[in-house]
């Protein structure tokens, strides 16, 4: 006869939920109610909010009553007002733009202080300038004063005529400084009566760019019995 091997006893099921090592029944229920009163008064308060408009999305802050009205301040110091300072005169209480009012410690406005600033002296009358000379044209040497030379005898007995040609330096002051003969009169005598004629002449002397200056002329001097 065959022997029926051993059935195994079927596995044992844990329980969908196990509590933590450590945490009894009594310890979960009280932490749930302590939850559900705190949900409660969190619905409470969020009800309560919301018929007061607390914290309404959409709702800006108004800070005040709608009802109230502000007056307007009253302007500081008004001219003739009842709150002007005492002793002070309508007049003085314009401030110029830009320039703060000086107040003592009690507020009241300091009186303006004397100017300090110096007296404007008229300046003197420039001197009337000296008429300024006008500058003088370019000119060659000329002569001033002259002479006219002696007809030799020894010349004249021997009946020699002629023109001597004569280069005068003649200097810044008018003076002849040299007298060449340029080209002579074939007569001696006439050469050096003409040369001792010409230097006891006066020139003006040459003038260039308004100054004196040095120059160089010639003079014919004619010789007739």
């Amino acid at each position: 006869m065959a022997s029926t091997p051993p059935v195994a006893p079927p596995p044992s099921r844990k329980p969908w939920f196990a509590l933590p090592s450590g945490l009894s029944r009594r310890t979960l229920l009280l932490a749930g109610m302590a939850f559900g009163v705190g949900l409660v008064l969190f619905l409470l308060i969020v009800g309560q909010g919301e018929d007061d408009g607390f914290f309404r999305a959409g709702d800006a802050p108004v800070s005040g009553r709608a009802d109230q009205v502000f007056e307007p301040l009253p302007t500081p110091d008004a001219v003739g007002g009842e709150d002007a300072a005492p002793g002070r005169e309508a007049g003085d209480s314009a401030v110029s733009a830009g320039q703060p009012e000086q107040v003592d410690s009690r507020g009241f406005p300091l009186p303006d202080e004397p100017s300090s600033a110096e007296p404007v002296i008229p300046a003197a009358p420039a001197a009337p300038s000296e008429p300024v000379a006008a500058a003088r044209p370019d000119a060659s040497a000329k002569p001033l004063r002259s002479p006219p030379p002696e007809y030799p005898a020894s010349a004249a007995q021997r009946g020699e005529a002629g023109t001597v040609l004569l280069q005068v330096q003649v200097d810044a002051q008018g003076r002849p400084a040299e007298v060449d003969v340029v080209q002579s009169s074939r007569s001696r005598a006439l050469d050096r009566e003409a040369v001792r004629a010409v230097r006891r002449w006066e020139f003006s002397p040459a003038v260039r760019n308004g100054q004196s200056v040095a120059s160089k002329v010639l003079i014919p001097i004619e010789f007739h019995p």
